[in-house]
């Protein structure tokens, strides 16, 4: 900042700006999980980096209507507990993780198709309205 704009600032003070508009924009980010949750299909993702020693996960849970990112690290930061966290135990729509469709039971993850292979084929066995809401999403 100093260089540029030739203002003085010490770094904590970004911190705590950082700080006070998460605390600030927790109660929407609340309001956007659960509106996922009430979503027919979401797609998730999930990137890794390392900031020095910590393995973190940059995940992404997303439809045509909202995006929802979560950042996590630690054990549990990559498996299955981030969709069961995120999404919550009542999600009743599909899951959709690097290709695989994952049903209405996000306790267990279990695979209902895999579009990898023959996917066009075994979609048809899912609901009209499942299956109508997934051709839709990118």
């Amino acid at each position: 900042m100093e260089t540029y704009a030739d203002l003085k600032v010490c770094p904590s003070a970004f911190i705590r700006a950082d700080q006070r508009l998460a605390e600030r924009a927790q109660p929407t980010y609340e309001l956007l999980i659960d509106a996922l949750r009430r979503c027919d299909v979401v797609h998730a993702d999930e990137t890794g980096w390392r900031v020095n020693t910590v393995n973190g996960w940059l995940w992404v849970f997303s439809n045509q209507n909202l995006t929802v990112y979560t950042i996590r690290t630690g054990e549990g930061a990559r498996g299955a507990d981030v969709p069961k966290d995120i999404l919550g135990p009542d999600f009743d729509g599909i899951l959709i993780v690097d290709g695989s469709w994952y049903g209405v039971q996000v306790e267990s993850l279990s695979p209902v198709l895999c579009e990898s292979s023959g996917g066009a084929k075994q979609a048809a066995s899912l609901p009209a309205e499942q299956r109508k809401a997934s051709e839709a999403s990118p």
